[in-house]
């Protein structure tokens, strides 16, 4: 099964996130970027830019991370897109989901 699953993550992307700051100021060329690159990969784009878009208080120590309750929030809406694409069950009732 580890198999089955390094093609399936090698056939997604993902967009990083970054500051709603940065998406606001800078819409068009992110919109621009986004489209390019869902038009041309072969593959779904399980993120679009306002889903990993996070207000400056969601970081930790830098603009690259974010503070635990937005890795928290960042980690479950990623297991929610990346979950229909694998060969593994997903628990609902997982402990840590709000």
């Amino acid at each position: 099964m580890p198999s089955d699953i390094a093609v399936i993550v090698e056939a997604i992307a993902l967009i990083v996130g970054f500051s709603l700051k940065v998406l606001t100021e800078n819409q068009t060329q992110i919109d621009d970027v986004a489209q390019t690159l869902s038009k041309s990969l072969e593959f779904p784009i399980l993120d679009r830019p306002e889903d990993v878009a996070y207000l400056d208080s969601a970081y930790f120590d830098s603009r690259y991370h974010l503070n635990q309750d937005a890795a928290r929030q960042r980690t479950i809406a990623l297991i929610d897109r990346l979950s229909p694409h694998l060969p593994i069950a997903h628990h609902e009732n997982s402990p840590d989901r709000p």
